[in-house]
């Protein structure tokens, strides 16, 4: 305790120095909103070719919505503007409807995850 009032008559002090008359009665400026980094895909794994891409989102969409590949459909791997590619499909999961998702690889061809794309429903 006895530090932060050391330190708060510090601050006062200068700030008189300055040609301020008291902390209470001087107007702080804003703070500068940051601006959010971009986020970089980082995989796992060993690259996956362009051509494999859409055979291993199955596998790997397969494995999560336990289904058989047989029922996930892939479109084309899409190159995105910072050299990650997405593959965008639907798994059939019979009852419970057909399912969006999103597979995603690194800059470097390396699996990053699949991101469900339909909600399925509050928790």
């Amino acid at each position: 305790m006895r530090h932060s009032a050391l330190k708060i008559l510090s601050a006062i002090s200068i700030l008189s120095f300055y040609g301020c008359e008291s902390a209470s009665t001087s107007t702080p400026a804003p703070a500068p909103t940051p601006v959010p980094a971009a986020t970089v895909l980082v995989g796992s794994g060993a690259p996956i070719t362009a051509g494999n891409m859409p055979a291993f989102c199955r596998g790997e969409v397969a494995g999560q919505y336990a289904t058989k590949p047989a029922y996930v459909k892939t479109g084309a791997p899409m190159k995105q503007a910072d050299g990650s590619t997405m593959i965008d499909g639907t798994v059939d999961k019979g009852s419970e409807g057909v399912k969006a998702f999103r597979c995603r690889f690194d800059t470097k061809g390396a699996f990053v995850d699949v991101m469900a794309m339909t909600s399925d429903g509050a928790l």
